[in-house]
């Protein structure tokens, strides 16, 4: 068996409740957060759960959420979106973020806006950011379909202001031999460490998520059971389970005891699993960023999110 000191960010408390009819009470909310963290084993040199995301701008009690937690030294980091003003009001909560940027070329012209001008912002809201003490991830949305050359130019130049960045499959199609050729390249040319973020929309969030580990990847970003927006997350527990049964890899500082006890909890409070991607489930957006895209996106006759621009947008208001 080999240990690896990978690292997880947690999604289930923001991407978990993108699942339409998946929604915390601020009580299972902060029982959830604690129960994650406690899967650090105490004593343990290496911390495996690095975070716990929670996005304040999605509502009050998530914002009254992240300030009680951090009132009790749980690693909890906030994410908002690449603009001034939302990173500043997120900043007002926490230190620690996690800020996105789109990087398909489909996402930024239905946005407005092109690789230049991308990289221009980005460093300087990071910049902005850093300069206030942050410790700072970068989200690229649609990660799974930029160009691999963009890519690599892009993580770069943000070299030294982001503390890791985290490769999006949004849309949940990318082929997991495609993800371990572009992952392995991408830790060749950039000292960034890169975390992995993938969607299930047809059935590969695990292989992908695998494939990007085995290719060099730093970390995981998950959800506990996989729910989520859509077709669900990558499985916490199944991706551990699965790096030690099929691949031999132990992960530093987890307590292993504890993971189906989380899991149990989160289905619990959830009151339910996640969507099979066959599902008719599967096609609804719960009411956020990547609805705003597909707005747009019918606009600018731009197919994103795997969504032709004159077809049908299935929403829950959450």
């Amino acid at each position: 068996m080999e240990t690896r000191k990978l690292i997880f960010l947690d999604e289930t408390l923001r991407d978990g409740q993108q699942q339409p009819f998946v929604t915390f009470t601020r009580a299972q909310m902060i029982s959830l957060a604690l129960a994650i963290n406690g899967l650090n084993l105490p004593d343990a040199q290496h911390k495996p759960i690095y975070n716990i995301d929670i996005m304040p701008s999605m509502h009050p009690m998530h914002e009254e959420v992240a300030k009680h937690l951090l009132n009790k030294e749980v690693p909890i980091t906030l994410a908002t979106i690449m603009k001034e003003c939302a990173i500043k009001s997120t900043r007002n909560i926490g230190k620690d973020i996690i800020t996105i940027s789109s990087l398909s070329d489909e996402l930024m012209r239905v946005k407005g806006i092109n690789r230049e001008r991308n990289i221009e912002s980005t460093v300087r809201e990071l910049g902005r950011a850093r300069e206030r003490g942050a410790k700072i991830g970068l989200a690229g949305e649609d990660s799974a379909r930029a160009d691999i050359g963009f890519l690599k130019d892009y993580v770069l130049a943000t070299q030294g202001l982001a503390d890791y960045f985290i490769y999006c499959d949004t849309d949940g199609q990318a082929n997991p031999k495609d993800t371990q050729k572009r992952i392995a390249y991408l830790k060749k040319s950039v000292s960034t460490p890169i975390i992995m973020h993938c969607h299930n929309d047809q059935g590969n969030a695990v292989r992908n998520t695998l494939k990007g580990i085995l290719a060099g990847a730093d970390g995981v970003s998950s959800t506990f059971t996989g729910i989520g927006d859509r077709a669900g997350n990558a499985p916490t527990e199944e991706l551990v389970e699965k790096l030690a049964k099929e691949y031999g890899i132990i992960i530093s500082g987890l307590d292993y005891e504890r993971l189906k006890e989380v899991s149990s909890l989160v289905s619990l409070y959830a009151e339910r699993g996640p969507t099979a991607p066959d599902n008719p489930l599967s096609e609804v957006h719960e009411a956020g960023i990547h609805v705003d895209a597909l707005l747009k996106a019918r606009q600018t006759e731009q197919e994103v999110y795997s969504h032709k621009p004159d077809g049908d947008i299935k929403v829950c208001i959450g």
